[in-house]
């Protein structure tokens, strides 16, 4: 790739990134609030609610390890970029 669609590139991919994570960030501010709604309230939680929190839970940590190799992966690719 040559000087100019790399950068294009990588302008592209961290405005994506951004978008994204913004989205997830809001995603995740609700969630937060349910999961302390629902630990205020322990008489709501039934089999359903349980099965919800772990969905979510596991979603969360999927999401978060997601970000993190798009970030690694992008920090790489500038490393190369700065590279004599």
């Amino acid at each position: 790739m040559s000087d100019t669609s790399t950068k294009d590139w990588l302008h592209t991919e961290v405005y994506r990134l951004n978008d994204e994570f913004s989205q997830f960030s809001g995603k995740c501010s609700f969630l937060c609030l349910a999961f302390a709604t629902v630990g205020s309230n322990p008489k709501c939680i039934d089999e359903q609610t349980i099965y919800g929190l772990d969905y979510y839970a596991l979603w969360l940590k999927e999401q978060i390890e997601a970000f993190d190799l798009r970030i690694e992966s992008l920090n790489q690719r500038l490393r190369e970029e700065d590279a004599p």
